[in-house]
């Protein structure tokens, strides 16, 4: 479970708190309000749920154009410049 969270965890991060601003509309909650045991098992499970389908439709895929992209003959570094011989 630990190793999987790890690998969402960048989606995880970009979506909680939109899942966050739902769970409060859906339960017309206001922040600080003493809520906080309904809130946190709501927020979680749509924040991870939302995440692994974040990270399966977007995330993922967009990492494998990258490498695919970069070993097409790497473009996002310049040829190395020849350096001229000094002679005395």
């Amino acid at each position: 479970i630990m190793r999987y969270l790890g690998q969402i965890s960048y989606s995880l991060f970009c979506i909680h708190l939109a899942a966050l601003h739902l769970v409060m509309k859906w339960t017309s909650t206001e922040f600080f309000t003493g809520r906080f045991w309904l809130i946190l098992p709501l927020t979680l499970g749509l924040s991870i749920a939302a995440a692994a389908v974040m990270h399966h439709t977007v995330e993922r895929p967009a990492v494998r154009l990258a490498g695919h992209l970069t070993r097409r003959g790497n473009p996002t570094t310049a040829p190395k410049a020849s350096t001229p011989s000094v002679s005395n």
